[in-house]
């Protein structure tokens, strides 16, 4: 689908209001939402959708789908944390790619990550242990 395709698609009706456009992809930000609510939130824009029905002729289904992958992070409760922003694209990039794979259509959800704190941080909680 062309970057301009994608963008009409878009205005029939978002299924979020945080979405960043990267190309044909978009990053769905939720912050302080678990794996399992990440999932039954990626269900309900794919859904969504679907249930858009946008004509798109080279789909077997006729209309315009969406793959999601997820990627979650959590807290390791060590220190002041600085997540890894990259890590989680990188995770979430492959996820997608995984439910591409897998068929289309679908939701993958990566193993979920722990943010770990930095260096310093992690010496001084040992510190005050």
């Amino acid at each position: 689908m062309s970057s301009s395709r994608g963008e009409r698609h878009l205005q029939h009706g978002a299924a979020a209001r945080r979405l960043r456009r990267i190309g044909e992809e978009f990053a769905l930000l939720l912050p302080n939402t678990d794996a399992t609510g990440a999932k039954i939130i990626a269900e309900r824009v794919r859904g969504a959708i679907i249930g858009l029905a946008i004509p798109h002729a080279v789909n077997p289904k006729q209309v315009v789908t969406i793959s999601l992958g997820i990627a979650t992070m959590r807290s390791s409760g060590v220190g002041k944390e600085q997540p890894d922003a990259a890590i989680l694209v990188t995770a979430a990039d492959d996820a997608l790619y995984e439910a591409k794979r897998a068929g289309r259509n679908r939701v993958h959800a990566a193993p979920p990550l722990v943010s770990v704190a930095a260096e310093r941080d992690k010496a001084a909680a040992a510190r005050s242990a």
